[in-house]
């Protein structure tokens, strides 16, 4: 995948508007523990580009058990005789009379083995074997009586001791992605919303509605259920033996696939996120391993899609029935910031909301597991409608029911933390990304130049937070098409004399007082550290911090 300008491709986990800059899961790694004794910390290496086609390397299949050691000692034949001139070659076996009845007998020579611990003798000189024509099939000679066979049970021992460490790394991969699953076994591809586990993430008993609701680089995501009922589920191809069914297609346009260790990377960061205190990240409620050909209803709903919103990515059915997929499922957390919506009337209270609801979610982060998200951009940040109370002056604006929103941070894959028994999980960033140009490219060197300059990527830095912090607001008040700034108020304040044009005057004031905020806000983070009168902004609990004695959030 190409992160450079045009030809970047944004996609997001979910909404109809991709906006995604790094892919899902191209950015994921093996975990890091940080080992007790050692100073000297390198990272992981980042996920490996995207690939068109699985490569030809995959391990294949290993047997689970070993197998009985057998051996027979068959002596060869010598050769007895040339090809007959215009004969095809090897019609015979090599050495054997046209006469289908004949065959060459060898007298048995029985030959002493040595011990294992016995030195090697020089091998005797060759010596030639009788040789006769005998009727019917030849027996092969019998071992001596006695001699044990020491190399076949030296080899058949070592089977009997193989370690589940030393089977196909694939195999073991595979084992590990279905330990952290939901359903600890392979379910049919066409079985998967069907099955009681599954039937457990949905209030109601009845089939569930399939939508496609968005895309990623390695991922397609689908709505399973009815309205607010409904989960996330992104159907992830797991790479592993070549099952592409090309049926003619270039290598090109096969889709992509991830690979086992980064998918148990995602669930367990996912997992470990979802159970910050507080909330504010993305629900994750299980996960389940499938296998089969693409069900014809997702294919429906994927041709639907296409239609309708285009698309980037490749139609799955490219995939053989002996795929495996990995599917996780989440909470709905809505639409993702790009794409939503704000309202006419109370567009920059919401818009208000939203950053504080972010900045308060990385800041209880930063206490709970060092947490960086170091990759968020406005297609990480999902917007979802709450019941509001009738419009009254915001007292806090982290209160749902007073805004009308709720905002949930979501997707990993470029994230620092710290997780129980592993130590500090974190990526480093392809360096095409720092060549790119804009807004958010720019955060990416600046986060680039905070880390390098303070230690490694392995640390925790939680400033990084910061700087996107920044860049949000700085999106909201400039880059965000549906939030006009207010009018300007024209002659002298009439008092209002309604209720329709008090609660009108009440709106209007809210809009202004939420806009000018997150004005206060943008100027106070833009300010360079060095400046005198720059407030510590090295962590987003300092934003939080300021954030409260200003007013703005209780």
């Amino acid at each position: 995948m190409s992160f450079l300008g045009g030809r970047t491709r944004k996609v997001t986990t979910y909404g109809k508007k991709q906006t995604r800059i790094i892919s899902v899961h191209a950015d994921l790694s093996p975990t890091r523990t940080t080992p007790p004794v050692s100073t000297s910390k390198m990272a992981t290496p980042p996920r490996p580009p995207r690939m068109k086609k699985l490569s030809g390397d995959q391990a294949c299949r290993e047997p689970l058990t070993p197998l009985k050691a057998t051996r027979v000692n068959v002596p060869k034949t010598p050769h007895t005789g040339l090809k007959q001139a215009g004969a095809p070659a090897l019609k015979t076996p090599r050495g054997a009379s046209d006469d289908p009845t004949l065959r060459q007998h060898v007298a048995k020579s029985a030959v002493r083995r040595r011990s294992v611990g016995s030195p090697r003798r020089a091998d005797p000189p060759a010596s030639h074997h009788s040789i006769c024509k005998a009727r019917g099939p030849l027996t092969p000679p019998r071992p001596v009586r006695g001699e044990r066979n020491v190399e076949i049970e030296i080899v058949s021992s070592r089977l009997r001791h193989v370690s589940l460490d030393e089977l196909s790394s694939s195999e073991t991969a595979l084992r590990s992605l279905l330990t952290c699953s939901t359903t600890k076994k392979i379910v049919p591809f066409s079985e998967a919303f069907t099955t009681p586990d599954f039937a457990k993430l949905l209030p109601s008993s009845m089939p569930p509605t399939v939508t496609k609701v968005g895309e990623a680089s390695y991922s397609e995501v689908f709505s399973v259920g009815e309205g607010d009922c409904a989960v996330v589920v992104k159907v992830v191809p797991l790479l592993g033996k070549a099952s592409y069914s090309t049926r003619g297609k270039a290598a090109a346009s096969l889709p992509d696939c991830s690979a086992i260790p980064d998918v148990v990377r995602e669930i367990e960061i996912t997992r470990r996120m979802s159970q910050t205190p507080g909330g504010g990240f993305v629900e994750f409620l299980g996960a389940f391993v499938v296998e089969g050909a693409y069900p014809a209803l997702l294919l429906d709903e994927w041709d639907t899609y296409r239609d309708e919103q285009g698309t980037e990515s490749v139609r799955p059915d490219s995939f053989s029935s002996l795929q495996k997929y990995a599917l996780i499922v989440l909470g709905n957390g809505g639409e993702d910031l790009e794409s939503y919506r704000f309202e006419n009337t109370r567009g920059w209270v919401q818009a208000a909301a939203v950053f504080w609801q972010v900045a308060d979610g990385l800041a209880r982060a930063e206490t709970w597991t060092e947490f960086e998200h170091r990759d968020l951009h406005e297609g990480q940040i999902l917007i979802n409608d709450v019941e509001a109370d009738p419009p009254a002056p915001i007292a806090d604006y982290l209160d749902t029911r007073s805004t009308g929103v709720r905002a949930t941070i979501i997707d990993f894959g470029l994230s620092r933390l710290d997780m129980p028994d592993q130590g500090a999980v974190y990526s480093t960033l392809p360096e095409e990304v720092y060549e790119g140009v804009g807004d958010q490219w720019d955060v990416y060197r600046e986060q680039r130049d905070v880390v390098e300059a303070a230690g490694t990527w392995e640390s925790f830095h939680p400033s990084t937070n910061v700087l996107w912090l920044h860049y949000l607001v700085g999106h909201l008040i400039h880059s965000t098409p549906t939030l006009r700034k207010p009018y300007a108020r024209r002659g002298r304040r009439v008092a209002p004399k309604t209720p329709a044009q008090v609660r009108t005057e009440l709106v209007r004031t809210r809009a202004e007082d939420a806009w000018a905020m997150l004005q206060e806000v943008l100027k106070a983070l833009s300010k360079p550290s060095h400046d005198s009168k720059a407030l510590d902004f090295s962590s987003a609990q300092n934003v939080m911090t300021w954030g409260r004695q200003q007013g703005w959030v209780l």
